[in-house]
């Protein structure tokens, strides 16, 4: 019975322990972690939009003519696609920016939205 009743109370103590850290380990190693995701992310939408390719390859002519029409278009048609690539990493990273701050912020709002009908019903 006594060891039953040792384990509880170690339950209930490492539970106790987990919960007060759980803020410290947000916002100081969970912070740098879910930062160093979504910079991977970031990363991986760089490589996976080959951005650098197709800035290399600006002033090689499509299909090999040479003249000056297939070269202006040519250039055109990259920059434009540069351009679109260029944005659509830039709105994945808002993205993440927007997530990283949910992620900060989180813990806020479930403290408030836990404290305010308890407030709400007391007063």
């Amino acid at each position: 019975m006594t060891q039953t009743m040792t384990m509880v109370g170690r339950l209930f103590f490492d539970t106790l322990v987990d919960a007060a850290y759980a803020p410290i380990w947000w916002y100081t190693s969970g912070a740098r972690w879910i930062i160093s995701r979504l910079f991977s992310s970031i990363r991986a939408m760089w490589v996976e939009t080959n951005i650098a390719i197709w800035i290399k390859n600006l002033f090689v002519p499509m299909y090999g003519q040479r003249d000056a029409w297939s070269r202006g278009i040519s250039i055109g048609l990259r920059f434009l696609t540069i351009l679109a690539k260029l944005i659509q990493v830039f709105a994945w990273s808002i993205g993440a920016l927007i997530i990283f701050c949910v992620w900060l912020a989180a813990p806020l709002i479930a403290v408030y939205l836990i404290v305010s009908p308890i407030l709400h019903f007391v007063i």
